[in-house]
């Protein structure tokens, strides 16, 4: 029997910038057009992050092709720390994360669930 594999090596080309309260910042990936006022969030499901989904380059790279950047962001309760947290302070980070995109010049947000995702 014939198993396919999905190839764990990825490759997206982007910058990683915090937002939030400078004390204790989060964190957020940026790929594809960076002055794009086009953005779509990938929120990924229960105990993923950035890059955990096989499919987050194929997704980026497409619409990266259509404009669109792709942010990938690093919540409290994302990996390991889902379940410590509340939907509701997952709400207010991704609020941050909004205003942050919105002072980058992103005029038009989409945001992507997983699964699960918020």
């Amino acid at each position: 029997m014939l198993i396919s594999s999905v190839s764990l090596s990825a490759i997206l080309h982007g910058t990683l910038f915090t937002f939030g309260f400078q004390e204790a910042p989060l964190t957020a990936f940026h790929s594809g057009p960076q002055h794009s006022p086009y953005a779509m969030v990938l929120l990924p499901g229960l105990n993923e992050g950035p890059m955990a989904l096989p499919w987050t380059t194929r997704i980026a790279d497409a619409i990266a092709q259509r404009g669109w950047s792709t942010v990938q962001p690093t919540l409290s309760a994302s990996f390991s720390g889902f379940g410590m947290s509340s939907l509701e302070h997952d709400t207010w980070e991704l609020d941050m994360l909004m205003d942050h995109l919105v002072k980058l010049g992103k005029k038009h947000i989409m945001l992507v669930g997983h699964s699960t995702g918020k």
